[in-house]
């Protein structure tokens, strides 16, 4: 029988379903699993395997196929989104700059009521966008009113830093709105895309525990089929305290140091470091960077955090022999 490759994304998994990215490896599991049960019955003389609806094996694999292709879909997305963020961060910390600069040529040249003071104060950078861009509108209706002052012996208008206009500064506040509605477009697209991945995942684990059961139905409970069908809840159990995690942007590294305090459960097998983009934690959205051994607490890593200003989210997993695991607290880190 004609069987789909396997991608490198899809290594064999027993891990119970729990983010995105484990559904695909389970599902493909499942279909390889029910192929050879059609196999087995086909040389019985009996019928294929189907679910209610007449849902076949090959529909499992048309669905895995589309789960697969929304998860690629949002690491592009997700990536898109860092870069758009970060092109904003950085346009925001260069008007910071100008907002210094025109203040500075203000005091310097002008002592009547039109000076400095006249120019308002500085937004938080985390500020809301009306709140963070109307310091620097303002900030261009009193640079406007500078130019328009009549020339005297102590200033000659129009007021410039350098080459640097007026209307320089007015283009930037203007490409910064652009970014703003770039990210705005970017969070969205990968906000539905997120949503219409997350809608087919009920579907596919309802679908791969028919199959379970159908299978067991057919071939018995005693069947290496039935025996290989990989687990796709976690095991019962009481799950691990948390490690608590503290993270900061190693200038001399280039990498986010990430430090957690130590797990004492003697059940502890390894620490799993899981990223997922800002602006908050997702389990579905996260993706594991490394599983290290239960010795180590601390780690270096860029992930998400590859354009300056990015910011990422980070966790740290205590993982149990049993297979239950527990997320640290979340910790954001911003590169400088």
């Amino acid at each position: 029988m004609m069987q789909t490759p396997r991608t490198d994304n899809e290594r064999p998994s027993h891990a119970p379903l729990r983010r995105a990215s484990s559904y695909p490896p389970v599902m493909r599991e499942i279909y390889d699993n029910w192929m050879k049960a059609n196999e087995a019955l086909s040389k019985a003389s009996e019928p294929p395997i189907t679910l209610s609806g007449g849902y076949s094996a090959k529909d499992l694999d048309t669905d895995r196929e589309e789960i697969l292709r929304r998860i690629r879909a949002q690491s592009a997305l997700d990536r898109a989104r860092i870069v758009a963020a970060a092109e904003r961060d950085q346009a925001k910390a260069s008007l910071i700059r100008r907002h210094a600069q025109v203040r500075s040529a203000m005091t310097a040249a002008l002592s009547g009521e039109i000076n400095a003071e006249s120019a308002p104060a500085l937004p938080p950078f985390g500020a809301n966008r009306s709140r963070f861009m109307k310091p620097f509108e303002d900030l261009a209706h009193v640079w406007k009113a500078v130019n328009a002052l009549p020339e005297s012996s102590e200033f000659a208008p129009p007021l410039t830093i350098g080459s640097y206009k007026l209307e320089d500064f007015i283009k930037e506040i203007e490409a910064l709105r652009e970014m703003y509605r770039a990210l705005d477009s970017s969070i969205l697209s990968a906000r539905m895309n997120r949503d219409e991945r997350d809608f087919l995942l009920p579907k596919a684990k309802m679908r791969m525990r028919q199959y379970k059961n159908a299978v067991f139905a057919r071939l018995g409970a005693g069947h290496p089929l039935v025996m290989a069908l990989p687990v796709l809840s976690a095991p019962h159990g009481n799950a691990p305290d948390a490690v608590t995690l503290t993270g900061e942007w190693d200038e001399a590294e280039g990498k986010v140091r990430l430090a957690w305090t130590a797990s004492s459960n003697e059940r502890l097998v390894r620490y799993d470091v899981r990223v997922s983009p800002v602006p908050k934690y997702r389990a579905k959205d996260e993706r594991t960077l490394a599983k290290l051994p239960k010795t180590q607490t601390t780690f270096l890593t860029d992930a998400g955090l590859e354009t300056p200003g990015a910011s990422a989210l980070f966790k740290v997993y205590v993982v149990l022999d049993s297979r239950r695991a527990k997320g640290s607290n979340a910790v954001r880190v911003r590169r400088a």
